[in-house]
């Protein structure tokens, strides 16, 4: 499928208060609306501007500056098709301050509103300059990013109702049991691993229906519409 295919599924998903619709594209950019709200988290070069024909988000959201997460021009090409309001990390902010005109940095610990969402700044443990994970509340939601962290003790400072978790490969710190650590802690009704191998993802999947009884898993496909 391809990436505007899948934006153009979630275009048209009509969402109540509390309901989530998302795309997964690959490691951790995915596109998520509420009813609130349009998200489009580490696109790197998984989204293009020509991609935003139909679902042109509200909120672009970046958790660090490594490739696989930012690519700047990329980005400010997003920000200029869609209009919306860049919110990332240090580091990424350093990139692109100056090119974009809707620009928010974030630091671990605080929250901003923005565009009428609430979004904080969670620390991540990862080789980068500042990284973060994020919280994003819309809709009656509260969407947990986890990057391509490890636990860190301040995911128990949150709840959340949806999170994204990084469960492995390629990243360095980030594994499936620290993605069950972060579901547990944040007591979320939905899992869905991202950031991993298809095995690391089912692993997930299997310790979870173990050790997170009444939490919902999804393993994500590429480019398909899921609506919870």
């Amino acid at each position: 499928m391809r990436v505007g295919e899948g934006l153009e599924g979630l275009a048209r998903l009509r969402l109540s208060q509390g309901e989530l619709g998302f795309v997964f594209f690959e490691f951790s950019a995915l596109a998520v609306s509420t009813r609130d709200h349009r998200l489009l988290f580490d696109p790197a070069g998984s989204v293009g501007p020509k991609d935003l024909s139909s679902w042109k988000p509200n909120l672009l959201l970046v958790t660090h500056e490594h490739f696989d997460h930012l690519e700047p021009s990329n980005l400010v090409e997003l920000q200029r098709a869609s209009g919306g309001t860049v919110v990332c990390d240090p580091g990424s902010h350093s990139s692109l301050r100056g090119r974009v005109g809707k620009l928010v940095e974030l630091r671990a610990g605080k929250t901003v509103e923005v565009e009428g969402a609430r979004v904080t700044g969670i620390r991540a443990e990862h080789p980068a300059e500042e990284p973060l994970m994020l919280l994003v509340e819309s809709g009656g939601l509260r969407i947990f990013h986890g990057s391509d962290s490890s636990f860190t003790p301040e995911v128990e400072k949150h709840r959340a109702d949806v999170a994204f978790l990084p469960a492995g490969a390629p990243s360095p710190t980030a594994s499936v049991e620290d993605a069950l650590r972060m579901a547990k802690a944040l007591g979320c009704r939905w899992a869905i691993p991202f950031h991993c191998l298809e095995e690391e993802a089912e692993e997930f999947r299997r310790r979870a229906e173990r050790e997170l009884p009444g939490v919902r898993v999804v393993v994500p496909e590429r480019g398909k519409v899921y609506r919870l």
